[in-house]
């Protein structure tokens, strides 16, 4: 495991504690619409995270770049 991926995979776990605990929040307490937001855009960032540690091993990354 390379050092960016060892930074990429703390940065992965980090996010997904902050999705867990908004989701949870959004959960319980109906009337909190910020966490379903923080919640979802923690989620955004889990995938695209995960599109990166893919990104070495495509021939043509344009398309897996752009998204």
């Amino acid at each position: 495991m390379s050092a960016a991926s060892f930074v990429l995979a703390i940065n992965l776990f980090v996010a997904g504690l902050f999705g867990t605990a908004f989701g949870v929040v959004a959960a319980y307490y109906r009337s909190a619409i910020g966490a379903r937001w923080l919640a979802a855009s923690y989620a955004v960032g889990i995938a695209n995270g995960l599109m990166e540690f893919f990104l070495p091993y495509q021939v043509d990354g344009r398309l897996l770049a752009f998204a």
